[in-house]
């Protein structure tokens, strides 16, 4: 089919409208309505001029818009000089570069670092990227490696060794020390130089003596884990069997004891100092503490409770019953149950009242004054009066003798000034 009149080149100095308007009747002469075909015929026919120009008006739109997930800044800026390689920037080059490496960082953080210099240039601008995502991967690398050190302390991997008579793989485990009987090194055994009660030779302990089997009779224990049979263990005294899993080191035996937690609470409108105790499931008042409450408030019943304590060591709670009762801690105030137990312990707040109180920790953890520190200060005030008088004292010691230079001018110190919660 013919096509009906002809398209020139577009002439720079001719306005772009008017081209455009020429163009629009072509393809309505010639029946072209696909935008695709459309498209082709304008680049075809516009010159070389003009389709250089629209290249390097769109080269520079062709990376994403942002860096892609994962992808380098030194990979991003790489494509973006290869993209403009053509666009004849010539001296704005680094600055559109610049401005296209702001605005396509994905990293916010970096992105506001960047647009916080006034006077950045492209290769600023490359060192503060470069740096930044550098150190964002050391940490994340690091939290990475800290991670898998975790994991390796608490989950071990097992060993194994290779049995040469077939018997499989069976799990390591350290040898059993000739000298005591634990799993460790017979040269770091602290019996190394023990004496044995039985050949009173040194290096060993009496349930360990070779010469232990003919005073008893029997067989020692038989330790290959793959025999089968049934071991036999040596008969020993109580004082002699000294059984251990691990040394620790004890650096401190005092009498010292921490203080307990203690916080004020109303318990039916009456002051009551409570120990705060996570360890505790729930809320207990020792038998006196209700029977002075009861005498204040004879209305005060106690609720039959089906409820069982037990100790840490399993011995088990007398439960006398349970009050239900106003309780006030600082501006909080509910009706909470208490368990009523025999004994004389402390009261305790348990975790059953933590979940609803907001306890004050800050005030709680605060360093408190020692009872006893005005009384020993008084008594060192006292002992060493002399030294604390206000007035000055008089050195007493020996003579001193300074040495200064002959040539040496002397040079005046304005005095220091005195704070005004010190003048009198």
């Amino acid at each position: 089919m013919a096509n009906h009149g002809k398209l020139e080149e577009y002439d720079l100095q001719e306005e772009w409208s008017q081209y455009i308007e020429r163009l629009e009747f072509y393809f309505e002469t010639n029946g072209v309505d696909d935008e695709d075909k459309q498209r082709a015929i304008l680049l075809s026919v516009c010159g070389s001029k003009t389709y250089k120009l629209i290249r390097n008006l769109i080269t520079p739109r062709k990376p994403s818009e942002k860096t892609k997930p994962g992808e380098s800044i030194a990979s991003y800026v790489a494509e973006l000089r290869s993209l403009s390689e053509h666009c004849d920037f010539k001296s704005t080059l680094e600055e559109m570069l610049r401005d296209r490496l702001v605005c396509g960082i994905n990293d916010e953080q970096v992105q506001r670092r960047l647009l916080a210099d006034s006077s950045l240039d492209f290769k600023k601008a490359m060192k503060i990227a470069t740096s930044m995502e550098t150190a964002v991967k050391n940490a994340r690398d690091l939290t990475r490696q800290m991670a898998n050190a975790n994991i390796n302390t608490e989950k071990p991997a097992t060993l194994h060794r290779v049995d040469n008579q077939g018997q499989g793989n069976q799990p390591w485990s350290k040898p059993e020390c000739g000298r005591f009987g634990g799993k460790h090194d017979p040269q770091q055994c602290k019996f190394r130089d023990a004496e044995c009660f039985l050949c009173h030779k040194k290096g060993h302990i009496a349930r360990k003596c070779r010469s232990n089997t003919k005073a008893t009779g029997k067989h020692q224990r038989n330790d290959n884990p793959n025999s089968g049979t049934s071991s036999n263990y040596l008969n020993m005294k109580d004082d002699e069997i000294e059984e251990e899993d691990d040394n620790y080191g004890i650096y401190s035996l005092g009498k010292g004891q921490a203080e307990p937690y203690v916080v004020d609470v109303l318990v039916s409108n009456e002051s009551l100092k409570m120990e705060v105790d996570t360890g505790a499931a729930v809320s207990v008042m020792n038998e006196d503490t209700y029977t002075l409450l009861k005498k204040k408030h004879p209305n005060l019943e106690l609720k039959e409770s089906k409820v069982r304590l037990n100790t840490y060591t399993g011995e088990q709670v007398k439960v006398l019953g349970q009050l239900e009762t106003s309780v006030k801690y600082e501006d909080q105030e509910d009706v909470w149950p208490l368990l009523v137990i025999t004994g004389k312990g402390p009261n305790l707040i348990g975790r059953n009242w933590l979940q609803k109180i907001k306890i004050n920790w800050k005030n709680l953890f605060q360093l408190k004054e020692d009872k006893n520190t005005s009384v020993k200060v008084n008594k060192l005030l006292e002992k060493y009066e002399k030294v604390f008088h206000e007035e000055l004292g008089t050195f007493s010691g020996p003579k001193a003798k300074i040495y200064v230079a002959e040539d040496a001018s002397p040079k005046y110190y304005k005095a220091r000034p005195v704070p005004y919660a010190l003048r009198e």
